[in-house]
């Protein structure tokens, strides 16, 4: 009988043994099946997180390649109604803008050229602007060599003085000798820019100008002229200004500007440019 219960107790043992190492083995094997599915949870958010990225970088890309392919199709529209609207003279890198030419008056402006020319150039410039001298000693006398002379272009001048005090008084004195001698008017402009200086650089005050006047511009009387500007320096200011008011509505920014037709463009350019476009004007 004792033998029989220890027999059975050494039974039971083992029994306990085997069940304990099957727990264990059934525990390692749930918490190795837990690890599994967290390794597998951390697989997915990430895969998840490199498709969501994915998705947004490849969004913007197309969003941006988008926006280029709008702002290249704006630009080549503008482009292409540029060259339409302004006509293309085959001159590279020159382009001229559409303006209204019924909002140029000319009131009291000065002109060379007859009154029943063919063309009208309009000219805006300042005394003290270097490229309006190059324009003025370079290109112009040909203009009015070909064009002016032939009756076939006449040029209205046109204030725009923005550089500074010596710039109006050039413009004051300026609208005196047309309106005193408008025959002399051209050669007094001319001489202006062989002796222009530096922008306020000691010529172009009123004293400086006189004397130029006296010393090389015969048939000019001082006196007169600055009559004529202590009467009428309001009424000449008002035309001045009404003169930059009019080169502001047709984009004119800056010194030399000029409008033909209805195109305008600026620039101390070449004289073929001018001949280019004074002729294509001409032959219309």
């Amino acid at each position: 009988m004792e033998l029989e219960n220890s027999v059975l107790n050494q039974n039971n043992s083992e029994n306990n043994k085997v069940e304990s190492v099957v727990t264990k083995k059934e525990h390692k094997c749930a918490c190795g099946s837990l690890k599994f599915v967290f390794h597998l949870i951390g697989i997915l958010i990430i895969s998840a997180s490199i498709l969501i990225s994915s998705y947004m970088i490849s969004s913007k890309i197309e969003k941006l390649s988008s926006l280029q392919i709008s702002a290249s199709s704006e630009q080549n529209s503008g482009q292409n109604n540029q060259a339409q609207n302004n006509g293309d003279y085959g001159i590279p890198n020159f382009r001229t803008n559409k303006v209204d030419p019924s909002v140029i008056t000319e009131n009291q402006d000065p002109f060379i050229g007859g009154k029943d020319a063919s063309l009208t150039i309009y000219y805006w410039f300042d005394y003290q602007c270097p490229f309006c001298k190059k324009f003025d000693l370079e290109t112009l006398p040909l203009i009015i060599q070909d064009y002016v002379n032939k009756g076939k272009v006449r040029i209205v001048f046109k204030d725009f003085q923005f550089l500074g005090e010596d710039s109006t008084t050039a413009a004051l004195v300026g609208n005196a000798i047309w309106n005193l001698y408008p025959d002399k008017y051209f050669a007094w402009h001319k001489k202006m820019f062989e002796v222009q200086d530096q922008e306020n650089g000691g010529f172009g005050n009123m004293e400086s100008i006189m004397n130029l006047i006296e010393d090389e511009m015969p048939g000019l009387d001082t006196k007169a002229i600055q009559d004529f500007i202590n009467k009428n320096k309001e009424d000449i200011l008002n035309e001045i200004k009404e003169d930059m008011q009019e080169g502001a509505k047709v984009g004119v920014g800056g010194t030399p500007s000029f409008v033909m037709g209805d195109e305008a463009f600026s620039g101390a350019l070449p004289y073929k440019i001018f001949q280019i476009i004074i002729d294509k004007k001409l032959n219309k």
